[in-house]
């Protein structure tokens, strides 16, 4: 702080001197001094600085910068720029501002703004992923209010990654969290958007990977620059290793998917999330205040409301965006008749009791349930376990002293989220009354999306994304996976499946099927029969729809790519 006032003083003799000047990051605006009280600096590890200068115009506004020596800014290969969406910004244009059907441009926008999440979104994963860039937390990924999310403080790429200890921070290929695919989605379940975010990013990847030889050479004039991370060909390496020259588009697509769903489920992300809020509490000293990783905002008795009583209802296995078990915690507030429901992971209470260790002496706390277990963590019994556990906490939590009981964290955890909004009311799935080993056939439907090409006597088959699947009769949604056959096929040979995706009726596979050894003249007698099924454990597996494609009907000699509808029987066309 004392050398940021003396800076500030050498700024303020400087204009004193000189009467204005142009800043040089925009020398289209004309500046004639400095305003102190609005400087400061941010908590990263270089101090950035946020300088705030008075505007020449008498009727503008003070323009803020921020000052900080580090790497350029990432920019898009020009490659990746998309056209202009015409269309919709002349629909937009077209509408009213105010009036009757005011909301109408609004809600335009805000579709604009998603779009523009989801554009950019996948570029930052691709980008970041190549680079190999580090140090990505809540404080440098940044989003504009037109939707465009953007990453800056680049000190650290090219895989050198900070370390907590012996642990390496960023251990996720790239930071796609469980938010993010709420925004793509437009909700807690996949969505068709989520396909269009999966083949952008991989769209993208394949792009760069066609001028791995041209990024590989411009990197390595930079050898020589005297950046620490950039300075052997092991670093370079990196980025080789990153593209995966040697992979065709098809293997290439499957590796970014598979990238993207690790990182959709990487715990690492969150842990690194918490270690850099901790790490800034500390930097700023005591008067920070610790809040919750997992709400936007913070929330307090005054704002929501006195709580007079919190039970936890039941635990629920989830599996987006990782397999384990979430628990559903009645509040009960003092206005007559206000009662929610939230649900809360076990690392999210976790959470809140490792920041209030931060605010209060453990005596003042009730004692937290282990984490460790032996056996399976995910279990039903383990859940269980927990469920009571969990209960008595939160009970002794809302009745302990007034100063914790009643502070900020604590009525923030309690707050609902939109996620909470489906549990309001919700009972856990009926069990069958009688258990037999066969379930009855529900509804049928759909569309799968799949790329068919042949090419040295191998027939490939990527299995890309479903659309629009019915849900299960007891309306949960299914865990679909497909399943093809050559026919004929009276031994049951050519059977080929993919992996099993998780409550949802909108899967992301990019899986490639490959059929070996088949002349042309053979594959044009056979039909590609599709089944896709819903994997039911110890019960019979459901039949959610199915098409056949006569291959002779295609032309063999080119990929072909589209959307097949899936019914009970019947061919498909694209």
């Amino acid at each position: 702080q004392g050398i940021l006032r003396e800076g500030l003083e050498d700024v303020a003799q400087f204009f004193k001197a000189h009467g204005s000047c142009r800043l040089p990051l925009s020398p289209s605006l004309l500046v004639k001094g400095i305003v102190p009280r609005d400087c400061s600096y941010f908590n990263s590890n270089a101090v950035p600085l946020k300088l705030s200068f008075q505007n020449v115009d008498p009727l503008g506004e003070n323009i803020r910068v921020i000052f900080k020596v580090s790497l350029a800014p990432l920019g898009m290969p020009k490659s990746w720029h998309r056209p202009p969406r015409l269309p919709l910004l002349w629909v937009l244009r077209a509408l009213p501002a105010s009036g009757g059907s005011g909301g109408s441009p609004l809600a335009l926008m805000a579709l604009l703004a998603v779009e523009n999440f989801i554009y950019s979104c996948a570029g930052c994963c691709v980008a970041t992923y190549v680079l190999g860039i580090c140090d990505r937390h809540n404080d440098n990924i940044m989003l504009k209010t037109t939707g465009h999310m953007f990453h800056i403080d680049f000190g650290r790429f090219l895989g050198h990654a900070q370390m907590f200890g012996n642990i390496k921070r960023d251990r996720a290929p790239f930071v796609f969290t469980s938010d993010m695919a709420y925004v793509i989605n437009g909700g807690d379940k996949p969505s068709s958007r989520f396909h269009d975010f999966v083949d952008l990013c991989c769209q993208a990847y394949n792009l760069i990977r066609k001028h791995t030889h041209l990024f590989l050479n411009l990197l390595g004039l930079m050898l020589s620059c005297g950046i620490p991370e950039l300075s052997d060909l092991e670093d370079l390496k990196y980025v080789y290793d990153a593209l995966r020259p040697q992979d065709s588009d098809a293997d290439a697509t499957t590796y970014f998917t598979r990238l993207i769903e690790s990182s959709l489920g990487s715990v690492a992300t969150k842990l690194n999330f918490f270690i850099h809020n901790l790490a800034q509490m500390k930097f700023t000293g005591s008067e920070a205040r610790p809040s919750l990783s997992f709400a936007p905002r913070t929330h307090s008795l005054k704002t929501s409301g006195r709580i007079r009583d919190v039970f936890l209802c039941r635990h629920e296995r989830v599996f987006n965006p990782s397999k384990g078990y979430t628990y559903v915690v009645k509040v009960q507030r003092d206005n007559p008749g206000e009662v929610t429901f939230v649900q809360r992971t076990f690392e999210e209470f976790q959470e809140l009791h490792n920041k209030l260790r931060l605010l209060f002496p453990s005596s003042l706390l009730p004692s937290f349930p282990s984490r460790f277990v032996i056996g399976r963590s995910r279990g039903e019994a383990v859940a269980e376990r927990r469920k009571e556990e969990l209960n008595g906490y939160i009970w002794h939590l809302i009745h302990a002293a007034p100063e914790v009981a009643e502070c900020d964290l604590v009525y923030t955890f309690f707050h609902p989220l939109p996620r909470d909004e489906k549990a309001a009311g919700t009972n856990p799935s009926p069990k069958p009354a009688d258990a037999t080993w066969a379930r009855s056939l529900g509804k049928v439907g759909g569309e799968v999306k799949l790329s068919i090409s042949y090419k040295n006597n191998k027939l490939f088959i990527m299995v890309m994304h479903i659309r629009g699947l019915p849900p299960l009769q007891d309306g949960n949604d299914p865990d679909p996976y497909v399943k093809t056959y050559l026919l004929p096929d009276p031994q049951k040979t050519t059977k080929r499946k993919t992996k099993v995706a998780r409550k949802t009726c909108n899967p992301t596979y990019n899986e490639m099927l490959v059929y070996d050894g088949i002349p042309r003249g053979d594959l044009e007698q056979r039909e590609l029969r599709l089944s896709v099924l819903s994997e039911e454990g110890f019960w019979e597996n459901i039949l959610l729809g199915e098409v056949g494609i006569r291959l002779r009907d295609l032309d063999l000699a080119q990929e072909k790519m589209g959307w097949f509808a899936l019914g009970s029987r019947g061919h498909g066309t694209l």
